[in-house]
């Protein structure tokens, strides 16, 4: 008999050991459980890229606070001098052989805004004439008896630092167009050709894709040497009249009350 009790000795015991085990384990989920209840994600924020989103290889829409944001930039001229500026503010950045400048920095709890800034850092730097005519950009919408309203934008020379852009709109045929001029940065002009090139507007001749688009008209003419280059929603590639429009909407970014031409010197 003493071998029996001792045996039932020991399956009690055990069982008890497994029955505190399982408390524990129990007490242990519901205190892991609350602990990872308490770790929430980071919100997310934006990045305005300034117009220039595609040029910035690795840029995502959003990126969670404190996340590590690295972004490339790839498009680098000869001869000139570039400053990356974050709200305003400018950063570091490094290179990379292969991939460009290398943008670094931690995502605020905000959204910002990254800008590219680009300088010919040639020594001569000739006279401007002023008002020479570098991008006019046009557009009308159609209505049931031909367009009902256009925005043409102009950007001209107007001085060493800054170019004037000038918005011209009509709510309709019969209206009074309103003008509006503001100068600013001659940045402006070079982030413009850049996309020309990017997008191969300056092709476009040379295409056997061209056709008409209904619905809008758009016309694009941007100076090159001392003539002009026009192109039109009336003989436009596939995805032609976006590529345009991507160059209006840069115009009309700076279209800002900061850049009002009215009551500066």
């Amino acid at each position: 008999m003493k071998p029996e009790k001792s045996y039932r000795g020991t399956v009690k015991r055990a069982a008890g050991i497994a029955l505190t085990a399982l408390a524990l384990a129990a007490a242990g989920g519901i205190v892991l459980f609350g602990l990872f209840g308490c770790f929430k994600k980071a919100p997310e924020y934006k990045i305005d890229f300034s117009g220039e989103e595609s040029w910035y290889e690795g840029a995502k829409k959003t990126y969670r606070e404190g996340e590590t944001v690295t972004l490339y930039y790839n498009l680098i001229a000869t001869d000139t001098d570039y400053k990356f500026l974050l709200d305003g503010e400018p950063i570091n950045f490094g290179y990379d052989d292969e991939r460009g400048f290398v943008i670094t920095f931690a995502m605020p709890a905000h959204d910002v805004k990254l800008e590219c800034q680009t300088k010919n850092s040639m020594e001569y730097v000739p006279e401007v004439v002023p008002d020479i005519l570098l991008f006019d950009y046009y557009s009308a919408t159609t209505g049931t008896d031909g367009y009902d309203s256009s925005t043409e934008i102009t950007l001209s020379t107007y001085s060493g630092e800054s170019h004037r852009l000038s918005v011209f709109e009509k709510a309709s045929p019969d209206a009074e167009e309103t003008r509006t001029d503001y100068l600013v940065p001659v940045e402006l002009s070079e982030k413009c050709y850049r996309a020309v090139f990017e997008y191969g507007m300056n092709e476009w001749a040379g295409r056997d894709d061209l056709e008409p688009i209904d619905g809008a008209l758009v016309v694009l003419k941007y100076r090159e040497g001392d003539d002009y280059v026009r192109l039109s929603s009336d003989a436009a590639p596939p995805g032609g009249i976006a590529e345009m429009d991507s160059i209006g909407v840069m115009l009309r970014e700076y279209a800002s009350p900061d850049y009002l031409e009215e009551g500066r010197e």
